[in-house]
């Protein structure tokens, strides 16, 4: 069997998954291809598909890759800054459900919480600062504590043991 990574990633959380995930497969079967600057090979069996979400949306390219994956295996790994709970798994499936090729072989989505970026950590406190009681920010400050140095080796042990007993490899 052939694994084809195809990940997006643009702070680096998704890619440590994809690249964590590929050391787990067989090396001479498994392609890993950053959509960034690549195109997917359309010769595997199995796709691992990972991006970030930012702001609740689907990555075009992974919308208009999943059209060209007819008759394919298909698995997500997704990086969030959210506690991974089972409703925002469904929300995410939600999303990409219209996207699917009716005839793939849908195996199930890991979510992963990814780190916070600098940029939105700065403006938060900003908001913080000028407005204290802030609930919306005080919310989002607290949500982001626990995305600091994810994904970690245990969050990659997670998708690498998800993606081994999704397509059933010892």
């Amino acid at each position: 069997m052939k694994y084809e990574i195809a990940y997006i990633s643009g702070s680096g959380n998704t890619e440590k998954l994809a690249h964590g995930i590929a050391d787990s497969l067989p090396q001479t079967d498994t392609f890993v291809t950053d959509l960034s600057s690549e195109e997917i090979t359309k010769q595997a069996d199995v796709y691992l598909i990972g991006f970030g979400m930012k702001r609740e949306a689907i990555p075009l390219k992974i919308m208009d890759i999943l059209e060209e994956l007819e008759d394919k295996t298909i698995l997500f790994f997704v990086t969030a800054s959210v506690k991974p709970t089972e409703v925002h798994i469904k929300e995410i499936e939600r999303r990409l459900e219209p996207f699917m090729p009716g005839n793939c072989d849908y195996r199930g989505l890991y979510l992963c919480p990814g780190q916070v970026s600098n940029e939105t950590l700065e403006k938060l406190q900003t908001i913080l600062n000028q407005e204290p009681d802030n609930e919306w920010a005080n919310a989002a400050m607290e949500n982001s504590r626990h995305t600091l140095e994810r994904p970690n080796q245990n969050d990659i042990d997670e998708a690498c043991e998800f993606v081994h007993k999704k397509l059933n490899i010892n």
